[in-house]
Order: structure tokens, then C-alpha cells, then sequence
């Protein structure tokens, strides 16, 4: 599923995206995945054992369970708009190594803070799992074949569910809690070291190849070298206008309450209500998560066959399954296999709209702010679920018990998900056309800007921008050339201030592109646009009153260093 709907182009087999994309990238990645997962997991299994021994209450367990999460919020964001400047792939090298370090050292924690310390700074290592490891996958492999890449690399968080909590139970049944913390960061080590040999895949080639060919995608991408580097608050903001993203990203966060909360409550309930140790909880919780392995492989099957809107419908359906699911496999009778299939379904119909959300991110990002994107999708999850939603799930179980907390917050969250994220079907075959547009458009000016043609000094193509729910500019195209002077000319709000501030880097626009000698400025901040040599005088207040014309004109070329054969002063 790329720029254009599924079902147009045919679909491209595992092995043939292999072949393209190679295999090393995908096994790395998927590795470090499993057993940055695993982690988790033994986290959750290990739980009772972490609780008793250093005297934590069950909110207590539940917030040091989730400050992995606060310091992937806090990471996330920078490691993504990082990754949009630097190579991923040594920034997920890093952040692998120090996570490997930190779950370590989880094993010789003493005391509650110490614990508190490790889980920071795991989390701050795991905050490259979602933003520049999907981006490294969606940029390194066809887009025909994106629903398997993903689907593969999404088995992984289910197979550490499962290789965590045996290893970690069957270590810690010999050598304690802490022996198995140790053994996983050993095993961490290996994949996070070797993640420094990856090769970066170029960014956003699959959409430019899959809509105009390899040809023009070779001439696109030379082009996109020297632009000036993606700036935060403009790449969000552009990020938020897409209506079909904003409602992914409302919709999986509100799911977070469930996603995140499910695993460390699930090992209480499993402690308290079936006496189980850390062995056998982890047999259990494997059991759960095969249930989950089914269900990502029928996601990432499904989700190349359907079209892009189905797509969302998929997810939604999946949440409100989850919701209906989730509390008839914790409520049923019939014991502990009852259970263990229950809850399984239940995982196993959540993991089947998963995995299109990773695929129709990729689709509707613009590749240069691709990993920022699956940035904000793990902010959005784990600001509501890794944080509000262990903290009140924490608050139930003391009061209730770990299985009605699990029901009584995840049951309307899971629900309200799935409307959020419906909404997005209504508005995802317009986004993709737009960003289709824009790509034909680039394809174009790159073609122009290669055969040495006439390239305007400032072009804009297709803006629309505006203030908030208020549109002032509409598909605006304008050219300006080295040396021609253009006047703006119209009636009180007809849009000429708001078009300068777009231009100057003050305000975001909704769409479109703006380029200066035929790079792209779109998503740079106005300092690095003053660099460039985009200037505004603004009339008004704003200019020095006993100066003439000139001279405020002059005033600007403080970023020349005042050379005079340069500003052409005599």
C-alpha cells in the first residue's frame, strides 16, 4: 500500500522484497525487536518477584513498569526528528547498546530507585524501536510487500512475549530474577552491536519508484541532497493537518490504555488468582502471545489485498473486537486454559489491526519526516497508556484486583478507539492522492532542475494554509526569478501577509511545497530560511520609522556580513 490504492500494482512476494531490500536489515531489526520485547516481558512475569523483594505496591509496580515508556516519550520525539536529519542506523545502534547496558544492570539492582534508574534508561534506549526502525523498513523495502516486512517484524514483539517470559522463568527458577535480567542483556548485545554495520536505505525511494519508476526516482532523490534539515515544530505541524493521520494517532493512543497495561496486570492476575510462579506465568503468557503470532501474520497478509480505506476499517474492527473479547476471556470459567485462550483470541484479533496502522503510516508521511511520524504514533500510545493508563489501572487493581482493572479500563478504551480511528476512512483516499500529486509535481521540477532548465529563484506549488480550522490560501502556485521583482496585491484578508509568513518560515502550510532555487524549504525552521537568504521586511511597526526605504531594506543584509560588492551598495 503506497501512494496510490492497493489492488494496482501486483504484490510482490516475501522473498522477491528480500531480494530487493536484502535480508540483513530485516533480520537485525526483527532481532533487536524480539529481545528488546523480551525484556518487557520478563519484566511483567518477574513482576510479583520484583514487587516482593523490594517492597512495591501494585500502583508502584505499575509506574516503574511504565517509566520505560516516559523516557521513550521524552526520547522518541528528539530520535525521531534526529533521524529525519542523521543515518538511522547508527542511532538505532546506539540506542540498542545502551538498552542492552540497562537491562544489565536491572539485575544487580538493591533498592526501588536503582530499579527506577535502569527502567529510564531502558526506555530511553528502546525509543529507536518505533520511529527509526519502521522508517528504516519502510525506506529499505518495496512498497508492495510492506504489509509483510512489517507483519515480520511485528511477529517479533509477540515472540519475545513468548521467548521472554520462558527464559526469563526457566532462569529465574535457578538463579533468581536477577540472573535473567543478565542473561537478556547479554543476548541484546550481540544484535545491537551488529546493528552497526547496516547499510541506510535511501529515504522515500519505494513511493517515488512505485509511482514513476526507477528512472525518475534515481533523479528525484539526487535532487532532495543539500536541502536544509527537517525543523520540529513546522514537521509536526504539517504531520497534524493530515486528517487521516490524526485520526490513526488519536485512535492507537486511546488504544495504549490496553496495549500497554495488558501485560504487567495480567502477571498479577496470574500470581494472585492462580498462585502461579514466574515458570509457570511465563508458560502462560506464551500461550497468550501464539494466539498474537496468528493474528500479526493475517494482519500483514490482509493488508496488502485491501484498499487503503478498508485498511482503517480493519483497525477499528480489530478494536472493537478487542473490546468485546478482552473482558469474555478474563470473566469466563472453565480455569486457567480457559483463560489462556481467551485472552488469546483476544490478542489475536488486536494484533490483526496493527499492523496496517505501521503500513498506512508509511503512506501517508511524507518520507522526509518519516521517522518523526512513527515518533508521534509511540508518543500518542504511550503518553495515554504507558503513563495515564498504568496509573489508573494501578489505582483499580488496588481497589478491585488486576482482573476488573484490566476490564474496566480497557474495555471503553479499546471501544473508543475504534471510533476515533474509523474517521480516518472517510479521508484517506484524498490524502493519498494529495501526497501522489505532490510526488508527480517533484518528479517534474527535478526533471527540470537535471536538464539545466529554467529554475524560478522562489516556486510554490499547491499551498494551502491557514490559521487553525480557517483556510486563507487555496492551491496557491507562484514564481519568482532571479532578479524579477513581484507584487502582491489584494483587499484586507485576501491572504498576501499570510502567504509571506508561509514563505518566511511563520507559519506551517496544510500542503504544498515551497522551494528556494529549487530545493525544498517546506519543512525548515525561519532561521535556517535566513541562512538561505529568505528575508521579510514587514511593513507596519515592524520597520525602523526614521530610516528611508533602502535603508530598512539594508538592515536585512546583516547575514552578508555587510560586503558591499555582494549586496550591491555603491
Amino acid at each position: 500500500m503506497g501512494v496510490e490504492p492497493a489492488g494496482e500494482a501486483p504484490e510482490l512476494s516475501l522473498r522477491a522484497s528480500l531480494t530487493a531490500g536484502g535480508v540483513r536489515l530485516l533480520s537485525v531489526l526483527s532481532l533487536l525487536n524480539l529481545l528488546d520485547y523480551a525484556g518487557s516481558a520478563a519484566l511483567a512475569v518477574l513482576g510479583p518477584d520484583l514487587r516482593r523483594d523490594l517492597g512495591l505496591s501494585d500502583t508502584g509496580l505499575g509506574v516503574i513498569a511504565s517509566l520505560a515508556a516516559l523516557t521513550f516519550v521524552v526520547g522518541a520525539v528528539p530520535l525521531g526528528l534526529l533521524g529525519d536529519r542523521h543515518q538511522r542506523t547508527t542511532l538505532t545502534a546506539i540506542c540498542a547498546t545502551l538498552a542492552a547496558v540497562a537491562t544489565l544492570a536491572t539485575g544487580a539492582v538493591q533498592a526501588v530507585w536503582q530499579l527506577a534508574a535502569a527502567r529510564l534508561v531502558t526506555g530511553a534506549g528502546q525509543a529507536s524501536i518505533l520511529p527509526i526502525n519502521s522508517a528504516l523498513l519502510a525506506d529499505g523495502y518495496p512498497v508492495r510487500s510492506r504489509g509483510r516486512i512489517f507483519a515480520v517484524h511485528g511477529l517479533m514483539p509477540s515472540l519475545g512475549y513468548i521467548v521472554g517470559p520462558l527464559l526469563a522463568g526457566a532462569v529465574a527458577s535457578v538463579g533468581g530474577w536477577r540472573a535473567a535480567f543478565v542473561v537478556l542483556g547479554a543476548l541484546s548485545l550481540l544484535p545491537a552491536l551488529a546493528a552497526f554495520r547496516l547499510r541506510e536505505p535511501p529515504r522515500g525511494r519505494g513511493e517515488v519508484a512505485q509511482l514513476l519508476g526507477d528512472d525518475a526516482a534515481e533523479v528525484v532523490l539526487a535532487v532532495r541532497q543539500g536541502e536544509p534539515p527537517v525543523a520540529f515544530g513546522p514537521a509536526v505541524q504539517r504531520l497534524l493537518a493530515i486528517p487521516t493521520l490524526a485520526a490513526l494517532l488519536t485512535g492507537v493512543g486511546v488504544l495504549g490504555f490496553s496495549l500497554v497495561s495488558l501485560p504487567t496486570y495480567f502477571g498479577l492476575l496470574l500470581e494472585r488468582s492462580y498462585g502461579l510462579g514466574a515458570l509457570d506465568r511465563g508458560y502462560v503468557v506464551a500461550g497468550t502471545e501464539v494466539f498474537a503470532l496468528v493474528g500479526v501474520l493475517v494482519g500483514g497478509a490482509l493488508v496488502d489485498r485491501v484498499s487503503p480505506p478498508d485498511a482503517v476499517r480493519l483497525t477499528a474492527l480489530a478494536s472493537a473486537a478487542f473490546a468485546v473479547l478482552l473482558p469474555l476471556g478474563l470473566l469466563l470459567p472453565g480455569g486457567l486454559p480457559v483463560l489462556i485462550v481467551g485472552v488469546g483470541v483476544a490478542k489475536l484479533a488486536l494484533q490483526i489491526g496493527l499492523v496496517p496502522v505501521y503500513v498506512l503510516l508509511a503512506a501517508l508521511v511524507p518520507s522526509r519526516l518519516r521517522t518523526l511520524g512513527y515518533a508521534l504514533l509511540g508518543l500518542a500510545v504511550l503518553v495515554l497508556g504507558g503513563l495515564l493508563g498504568s496509573l489508573i489501572t494501578g489505582l483499580v487493581s488496588e481497589a478491585r484486583g488486576p482482573r476488573m482493572a484490566l476490564i474496566v479500563v480497557g474495555v471503553p478504551a479499546s471501544a473508543l478507539a475504534a471510533l476515533l480511528t474509523l474517521r480516518g476512512a472517510r479521508t484517506i483516499t484524498a490524502d493519498l492522492a494529495v501526497t501522489a500529486d505532490e510526488l508527480r509535481e517533484e518528479q517534474a521540477e527535478a526533471f527540470r532542475v537535471q536538464a539545466g532548465g529554467d529554475v524560478p529563484l522562489l516556486q510554490i506549488r499547491n499551498l494551502d494554509a491557514g490559521y487553525g480550522s480557517l483556510q486563507v490560501l487555496f492551491g496557491v502556485d507562484l514564481d519568482v526569478h532571479q532578479g524579477e521583482v513581484l507584487a502582491l496585491l489584494g483587499t484586507n484578508g485576501a491572504g498576501k501577509s499570510t502567504l509571506l509568513r508561509a514563505i518566511s518560515g511563520l507559519l506551517t502550510p496544510s500542503r504544498g511545497v515551497i522551494r528556494l532555487a529549487g530545493r525544498t524549504i517546506t519543512f525548515a525552521d525561519p532561521t535556517a530560511r535566513v541562512a538561505l537568504g529568505v528575508l521579510q521586511v514587514p511593513g507596519g511597526r515592524a520597520l525602523f520609522p526614521n530610516l528611508t526605504v533602502a535603508e530598512n531594506l539594508l538592515a536585512g543584509c546583516y547575514r552578508l556580513g555587510w560586503d558591499a560588492a555582494e549586496i550591491g551598495v555603491r
